[in-house]
Order: C-alpha cells, then sequence, then structure tokens
C-alpha cells in the first residue's frame, strides 16, 4: 500500500522491521487511530529512509526508541511530533503516556526482540540515549507487507 502523499490511509497495515543480528519485529498498525502517522511510517518505509537507521535510546522495561537519522535523538523531530520520523516500540502497556503520543501500531511478532535489544543495550547515559553508536541496534530495512 501506497499513498501520493495527499491520501491518507485507513484500515490495517502491517510492517516488518529487520533488526541486524536480532530478527524481525512485526507490526500492524492501525490508519483508522492515526490516519497521518501511519500514512507518514509508511511513506517513509517505503522510501528506504530506515534502512541502516539505529535504535538509539533504550529504557529497559519501557522502550526501544529508532528513527532518528542523527542516532542521537535529535533529528527527524520528536516521537511525539506526528509527521516525526522517530517512533518507540513499549515494552509494557504504559497507560501515563495515553494522549501523548500517537499510538499508531502493535506488535504481533518479536516481543522477545524488543525485549532482547532493551537487555543488551545497557550502556546508556541518563535519558537512555546509547553513546556508543557502534552499538546501536541496527535497522536494515522496513518492509511493507500490506
Amino acid at each position: 500500500s501506497t499513498s501520493d502523499g495527499n491520501t491518507q490511509l485507513s484500515g490495517k497495515h502491517h510492517v516488518a522491521i529487520e533488526v541486524n543480528n536480532y530478527g524481525t519485529i512485526e507490526v500492524e498498525l492501525d490508519a483508522d487511530t492515526a490516519p497521518i502517522t501511519v500514512t507518514n511510517f509508511i511513506n517513509l518505509a517505503n522510501s528506504g529512509f530506515y534502512n541502516g537507521l539505529t535504535f538509539h535510546r533504550v529504557i529497559d522495561g519501557f522502550m526501544i526508541q529508532d528513527g532518528d537519522p542523527n542516532g542521537d535523538g535529535t533529528g527527524g523531530s520528536s516521537a511525539n511530533n506526528s509527521a516525526s520520523s522517530q517512533f518507540f516500540i513499549m515494552q509494557k502497556d504504559t497507560p501515563s503516556l495515553d494522549g501523548q503520543y500517537a499510538a499508531f501500531g502493535t506488535v504481533t511478532s518479536g516481543m522477545d526482540i524488543v525485549d532482547k535489544i532493551s537487555k543488551d543495550c545497557t550502556d546508556t547515559n541518563q535519558n537512555g540515549v546509547i553513546t556508543d553508536k557502534s552499538k546501536q541496534p541496527v535497522i536494515s530495512t522496513i518492509r511493507v507487507v500490506d
């Protein structure tokens, strides 16, 4: 599914986030809930934007964050901006964030990979940013399945 940039997607869409040395995190996106965010994410994925980007911020028991071309949290706008490239995958339900961020998908397979990344990436600053970029898990590609 692609968009011409003006057409917002609807319904459910599926993507596979391929992480080097870890495997695949499969995600179901809900464009009915967050049409702008899902359309933007799928357009970025189809363009190859995420290829080679890293999970730059990891907080075990909370979330892993990706989508920053700078690899440090300063690029691609922020995760709470619907038109940004950054996104994060929650490790567990976090009701305190409800209404503050665009929740636009659900991990359907690969939470074990999310957990493993969280366990492996402990060398972070107080904000959870992995300061040694060579230790940031790399996304080889985000494949849009449908």
